[in-house]
Formats: C-alpha cells, sequence, structure tokens
C-alpha cells in the first residue's frame, strides 16, 4: 500500500487542530520528511504553521478575510524531529483594516521554540 502525496500545505507540513483547542491554538506533527539537508528541523519547516496562526485572531476579529504582510520569526531552540508542537497567536493590535498578532509556538512539555509576529 502507497501513501498518497499532500494536497495541500497544511498536510504536507502536519499542520492542523485539536478538536478541543481554543480559536487561535494549533499544532504540527513533526517527522523526517520536513527536515532540511542536515536532517535537523529548522525555522522554514515552521512558517506554514506560523503564517496560518498568525492570521487567525484578526481574521476573526474583523470576520473577512486577512493577508499577511509580514512575519517576523526567530527560534530560541531547535524541536526534535518527532516534536509535537504547539502554536497560539493573540492580536495585539487592530485598526480596523490592519492588524498584528503575537505568535509563541512551543514544543514539548510547553518548551519554548519560536516567537515573533505577523
Amino acid at each position: 500500500m502507497t501513501s498518497q502525496p499532500p494536497t495541500d500545505p497544511f498536510s504536507a507540513f502536519g499542520v492542523g487542530r485539536r478538536p478541543d483547542s481554543a480559536l487561535a491554538e494549533m499544532v504540527q506533527h513533526l517527522g523526517p520528511g520536513l527536515t532540511d539537508h542536515r536532517g535537523l528541523i529548522d525555522l522554514p519547516a515552521l512558517t506554514v504553521l506560523f503564517d496560518d496562526i498568525g492570521g487567525v485572531p484578526f481574521f476573526f476579529a474583523e470576520e473577512g478575510s486577512s493577508v499577511q504582510a509580514r512575519l517576523s520569526m526567530s527560534m530560541s531552540d531547535r524541536p526534535a524531529v518527532d516534536e509535537v508542537l504547539e502554536a497560539a497567536a493573540e492580536l495585539v493590535m487592530n485598526s480596523g483594516d490592519f492588524g498584528a498578532t503575537a505568535v509563541t509556538v512551543t514544543g514539548d512539555r510547553g518548551r519554548p521554540l519560536c516567537f515573533g509576529s505577523a
């Protein structure tokens, strides 16, 4: 039996939501398919998770579409290849047409991995 190739960025990068999660929380299941040429998980592997969760609070505050113009990400530690990440975002500025969110990505046991703004 062969597995089907992913059809969207969420399935390709293991990004989704838990059924019991809050509105602005998502998870990412890492794996060997997300490693770089050194076999390590690095910042690019987290960008789909970061980009999507970054727009969620503004989207629901305005009840409309949102476009990410800029992302700023800093990673303090490298996650393990088999780690499950959790991401949360908070709306920190909203001027009606524009907004900014603070994004936090944590690893096992709440270990801080990545922080930034969208």
